[in-house]
């Protein structure tokens, strides 16, 4: 059965996974790998998936900890459902700060 890995575009400089086409057989695995590179830009350009307790608030800084949730789908030859996940992604810098300095 061949099946096929779909995420949003916005994530391509950030988001990798190998392979994103596969065949697969009845009763055998098949392992899709993941690989991460975000760098400071992606809370900028890819702001719609960052997941917020309070979505009226604004980030109180640049230090301010974010979720992002990244919708996943898998698609299989003559299945009706496709199967859809999500990656969660906690992103935090490693600074220190102290106030009053």
């Amino acid at each position: 059965m061949k099946i096929q890995l779909f995420f949003p575009k916005d994530l391509k400089p950030y988001l990798e996974f190998n392979p994103t086409l596969g065949y697969i057989q009845g009763n055998s695995q098949f392992e899709i790998w993941l690989k991460f590179r975000p760098d400071r830009t992606i809370l900028t350009a890819c702001s719609k998936y960052l997941v917020r307790k309070n979505h009226d608030e604004a980030p109180k800084d640049e230090f301010e900890e974010f979720t992002m949730k990244i919708p996943i789908k898998v698609t299989g030859a003559n299945q009706v459902l496709p199967v859809k996940f999500n990656i969660l992604c906690c992103f935090s810098v490693s600074a220190v700060t102290f106030t009053p300095p």
